[in-house]
């Protein structure tokens, strides 16, 4: 029952009926996994946001259309309550299953979910004719976080409802949290980057820039700590090649910066690091959760190849020798969705082998209080010396 719920905050619609058929089946089965009175009030959640989602549809069609003409903000508020209160249960959620998930991937749940939630708070400003940097920025972090909130929600209740999975956890934790946080920063940037950055949003490119270079460095430790941790001398060649990948970015810009869509560079620039990232994994000898793991590592080993198959229709595209109007459009399809889904599960995985859930440490015992000493019995006195 988790993984359908899964299924339907994957599929990212919570309002229509199926949707939330399915969101109230993964709260139940969240609750038979706790069996807590806080997992029990979650399974309303579903009804609440498909209440809030279809609200005016039990309203006469003429008040409808005189709210959306006075203010259409207010027309829009019951789906942004829905969404509001379903990012809520899912923090909730992942509060209550803190012990069953670890330290480590609730942290980062939590951290993302909150966030996803304060922006949706947060209004937004401009319009999409005249963007500022400004609202470009605040515009795409609420979609890259959402993203983030959403899938790492999903997997969330997928591992309540799979139960704590006994692992040794990691030697050291410093660097994979680095790159557990480095591939975060990288995917939300995928998903919330625009597809064009005109002249005049500079600043919004500078942005994206210092995204996609911390992004990676804090990516390249993580692989680093992987070496370490046994991944020798897979996780060096991974370093190299998400060095590599940085490296490819400006290039990247050039040849996009002419194209309709400029912004997509950054996207291109990412296929190497992809590739270092899937090297280490299928090279990490003697780690916990294999079969995870190297499902992990096709997926990022499809996407470079998706990706420098794209590369190739890109230059056959500036040689002249096909006449594709986006040439890179293989990288959309499948480098794109494989990325951003693949560095999070690699930032799950780096983290839950850092900090792996387990029951807590039982209370010591008290130590029995010393017996006390026992004086002579009543009536009873020494013997007279002779």
């Amino acid at each position: 029952m988790c993984a359908i719920g899964a299924a339907s905050l994957l599929r990212g619609s919570p309002g229509d009926s199926v949707g939330a058929l399915l969101l109230f089946m993964g709260f139940y089965g969240v609750h038979r996994a706790l069996r807590t009175g806080a997992s029990q009030a979650l399974i309303a959640a579903p009804t609440i946001v498909w209440l809030a989602f279809n609200l005016w549809t039990f309203v006469p069609e003429s008040l409808v259309d005189g709210i959306s003409k006075a203010s259409p903000t207010v027309e829009r508020a019951p789906e942004a309550i829905g969404s509001i209160v379903l990012v809520a249960a899912l923090l909730a959620m992942v509060a209550v299953a803190r012990e069953r998930l670890g330290a480590g991937l609730s942290t980062l749940a939590l951290v993302a979910l909150a966030l996803s939630l304060l922006l949706r708070i947060t209004p937004s400003t401009g319009r999409e004719s005249l963007e500022s940097s400004f609202t470009l920025l605040l515009t795409g972090t609420t979609k890259g976080w959402g993203f983030v909130a959403r899938t790492l929600g999903a997997l969330c209740m997928i591992l309540i409802g799979v139960g704590p999975i006994p692992v040794r956890p990691l030697p050291r934790r410093g660097g994979a949290v680095a790159g557990a946080i480095g591939g975060t920063l990288l995917a939300a940037g995928i998903v919330g980057l625009p597809t064009t950055i005109h002249t005049y949003n500079e600043g919004a490119l500078g942005v994206f820039v210092l995204l996609w270079l911390t992004g990676g460095i804090l990516s390249a430790i993580g692989l680093g700590a992987m070496a370490r941790a046994g991944a020798t001398p897979a996780g060096w060649i991974g370093v190299g090649a998400t060095v590599l990948g940085l490296v490819m970015l400006v290039p990247a810009l050039a040849i996009f910066e002419k194209t309709s869509s400029n912004a997509y560079g950054f996207v291109m620039a990412t296929p190497f690091g992809l590739l270092g990232i899937g090297v280490a994994l299928f090279g990490w000898k003697g780690a916990p959760l294999e079969v995870a793991r190297k499902a992990l590592g096709v997926a990022f080993v499809t996407a470079f190849a998706t990706g420098t198959l794209a590369w190739i229709a890109v230059f056959l595209a500036r040689a002249r020798v096909t006449n594709a109007r986006e040439p890179w459009s293989l990288a959309r399809l499948a480098t794109e969705p494989l990325a951003t889904y693949g560095l999070l599960l690699w930032a799950a995985l780096l983290l839950y082998l850092a900090w792996p859930p387990g029951p807590k440490a039982p209370a010591a015992m008290p130590l029995p209080a010393p017996p006390a000493p026992q004086g002579p019995p009543p009536g009873w006195a020494p013997p007279r010396p002779r």
